[in-house]
């Protein structure tokens, strides 16, 4: 039988009642629409009754589709009365899943039980997103030598304290080089080495003679080898995932990772970024990003390994939700 005045038909949809006993309430989907919530197909009274069934037809050509992943592309609602039947000649396909490891969107959500789905169309759960590459390690510790003068020009001489002092007689107990008020060497020479620093005799700077002896003084200034360490480079940021293929476009694959920066004298430069993974095709979830490269030895240490890449989002479903059936003669990519 046909619809009669009391049936809602909203814009777009079509709707008719056949059936013996209990009523069928028939809706068509005619065009495409983004996430459909199939109780607003139906009058309030139709869809909280009982005694009628629910039955949805998607036309050939549309597309029912959904730009959030977090929203299905249709979804069955609830406090529905008696069983629903869904029709499929369409497309219905879920959003795909952000970049750096979002999930992919769901196709149908069934939120009610009873629901039959027979499907001659496309029913695609969105791809997840790519995971996002591990940062590069950070390169080897270096490190350097130079040259140390003290002072760095000229020379020190302070009496007992900072001098080089030569003398005879009863004097002669007081012959040596003085450093930081103490004798370190008790003789006298142009120069004397220890510890890995040497001492220089500088230029005279007084002399005396008594009958107890004579001496005569130097400034004095000393030279070593001292070494600086140097800090490793730090590693490069991973790549970017890829978007996962859903209605509101294709799958993406990753990008590369960035160099590492260069470390101080000698040490090692840090690792470049791991590649972000590809986004995952209609169903399929999303590649884990690579792991970052090992920063570059230093002549004072190792580089040290790269971060593991982030994993792939999921795949969304094709159907989701408990307590419904499928007959398939079309194509489901995704889990059901």
């Amino acid at each position: 039988m046909f619809c009669d005045s009391t049936d809602w038909v909203p814009m777009g949809f079509a709707c008719g009642q056949t059936g013996i006993g209990i009523s069928e309430v028939v809706a068509y989907v005619s065009s495409s629409i983004n996430n459909l919530n199939v109780s607003t197909l139906f009058n309030g009274t139709d869809w909280a009754s009982t005694n009628k069934r629910k039955k949805v037809i998607i036309n050939s050509g549309v597309t029912i589709g959904s730009t959030n992943p977090a929203q299905s592309a249709l979804q069955t609602s609830s406090s529905r009365g008696n069983i629903l039947t869904i029709i499929n000649s369409g497309t219905i396909a879920g959003a795909g899943g952000a970049a750096n490891g979002g999930a992919g969107g769901n196709a149908i959500q069934v939120q009610q039980t009873s629901v039959t789905i027979i499907n001659s169309g496309n029913i695609y759960g969105g791809g997840g997103g790519g995971g996002r590459g591990g940062n590069g390690g950070t390169g080897g510790a270096g490190s350097f030598s130079y040259s140390v003068r003290e002072p760095s020009s000229g020379e020190y001489f302070t009496v007992n304290e900072y001098e080089v002092r030569d003398a005879d007689g009863n004097q002669l107990i007081t012959r040596g080089f003085y450093w930081g008020g103490g004798k370190i060497y008790a003789s006298y020479a142009a120069s004397y080495s220890t510890g890995g620093v040497t001492y220089y005799r500088g230029s005279q700077r007084g002399s005396g003679s008594t009958s107890s002896g004579s001496n005569t003084k130097y400034g004095i200034y000393r030279t070593y080898t001292a070494t600086s360490g140097t800090a490793g480079g730090a590693g490069g940021n991973g790549g970017n995932g890829g978007r996962g293929q859903g209605f509101d476009g294709a799958n993406a694959a990753g990008t590369i990772g960035s160099a590492g920066s260069p470390g101080g004298t000698n040490a090692g430069t840090g690792g470049t970024g791991g590649a972000g993974g590809a986004g995952g095709t209609w169903g399929v979830a999303g590649t884990a990003g690579s792991t970052g490269n090992t920063g570059t030895s230093g002549n004072a240490g190792s580089g040290l390994a790269g971060v593991a890449g982030n994993a792939g989002g999921p795949a969304g479903a094709a159907i989701t939700g408990s307590g419904y059936t499928v007959t398939n003669s079309g194509t489901i990519l995704g889990s059901y």
